[in-house]
């Protein structure tokens, strides 16, 4: 039951107890016709809180679509083996000397499709922007594999991260036409950690 205070027709005037089923009311009027329009709303709101709520505890996936880009640095003030590792051995820590090398030779347009795969996070949220603005970023980092990591650098939860990258996203720029077109072999696993 629920209070309705702009109902006069029950006693004491202004205060009637009404049923949340309005409908079987034999004579609702006015007043409470939009009273119940207003508990119609709040009833909506608080039932679309929870499901967010649950939705993003059962999927913490949809965090993802939160985080940002935050550079390997970030990722190495934890993982240190695997930053070094990488530092040192992979090349893709070193792919903004491609870019250098060929950008006295390329319109913007070619130098932007260079930055989609030899930069992390271009035309994403907190991605690359450019070598000045963004240095950490200029190169195939850790998260260009795992996604944006700034969920999991803030509290270190595994699951806001992607711990073993999957093969649909290495294709983006690990795809037949680039292989014919620059003749190298793409190797799976040559994140070098």
């Amino acid at each position: 039951m629920l209070l309705c205070v702009c109902c006069v027709s029950q006693q004491p005037p202004g205060l009637c107890l009404l049923s949340t089923d309005v409908s079987a009311c034999i004579v609702v009027p006015l007043q409470c016709r939009s009273w119940y329009r207003l508990y119609l709303v709040e009833v909506f709101m608080n039932r679309l809180v929870v499901v967010l709520f649950v939705s993003l505890f059962f999927f913490p996936s949809l965090a993802d679509a939160q985080a940002v880009y935050v550079g390997s640095k970030a990722c190495g003030q934890c993982h240190t083996t695997q930053f070094e590792s990488f530092s040192k051995y992979s090349k893709k820590s070193h792919s903004w000397n491609s870019i250098a090398v060929m950008i006295p030779k390329l319109t913007q347009e070619e130098i932007n499709g260079c930055y989609e795969c030899h930069t992390t996070g271009y035309k994403k949220p907190g991605g690359f922007v450019s070598k000045d603005k963004t240095p950490d970023l200029s190169y195939v980092g850790c998260e260009t594999c795992h996604g944006p990591g700034s969920a999991h650098a803030a509290n270190g939860d595994p699951k806001l991260i992607q711990a073993k990258p999957k093969l649909s996203d290495c294709v983006v720029c690990h795809n037949p036409q680039r292989v014919a077109d620059f003749k190298f072999k793409p190797l799976v696993a040559s994140g070098a950690h």
